[in-house]
């Protein structure tokens, strides 16, 4: 499967309102970080999608817009993951241990 990455904006474009994740579509983008970090983020009148070069998070990661990372929880509770395993929703600052 080929996986892309997507970025997700609001359409106020605030910074803490951003999302970068890899996905093998949009919708499962959306649907990922409408799970793990902004319900509405599968609403196109309230959030943007598209793919993005801008940041490349590792699979099992979305990234922030204010630079905090949270580890990708899917349907039934399954981590996807290849980074450090954190609580459903908590973050940490990229380059911490």
């Amino acid at each position: 499967m080929i996986m892309h990455h997507y970025h997700l904006w609001t359409q106020d474009r605030r910074t803490d309102n951003q999302y970068w994740i890899e996905a093998a579509s949009e919708d499962e983008a959306r649907n990922l970080v409408a799970l793990n970090a902004d319900a509405e983020a599968t609403n196109p009148l309230i959030w943007q999608c598209s793919l993005s070069k801008e940041f490349r998070p590792p699979g099992g990661v979305i990234l922030t817009g204010g630079g905090q990372t949270i580890t990708v929880e899917r349907a039934g509770g399954d981590s996807t993951t290849g980074a450090t395993s954190l609580p459903r929703g908590a973050t940490r600052s990229i380059g911490a241990a």
